[in-house]
């Protein structure tokens, strides 16, 4: 889903973005596969994949920074997604 620009695939975009970070926060997936997500998403930072970003951070953002196995590198994704911010 991540390759497609399809404006008609963003609601599908937004409820896996959704389930992968519940599924994170009741340790189904690992954190790992949130960090993986973000990272691609946070490398092409326009269109649909802001949203997505955004919505995965409010679902499992909160769950991975007061973790402290994923504090910092959580802490160095929004960084990253703050200095994207003021680029665009």
């Amino acid at each position: 889903l991540l390759k497609r620009k399809d404006p008609l695939m963003l609601e599908g975009k937004l409820r896996n973005a959704r389930f992968i970070g519940e599924a994170v926060n009741f340790g189904i997936a690992e954190a790992d596969l949130a960090f993986h997500v973000l990272g691609k998403l946070l490398d092409d930072f326009v269109h649909h994949n802001v949203e997505v970003s955004v919505t995965l951070l409010e679902v499992c953002g909160r769950f991975l920074y007061r973790t402290p196995a994923t504090h910092v590198r959580m802490r160095v994704v929004l960084e990253r997604m703050m200095r994207l911010k003021v680029e665009v």
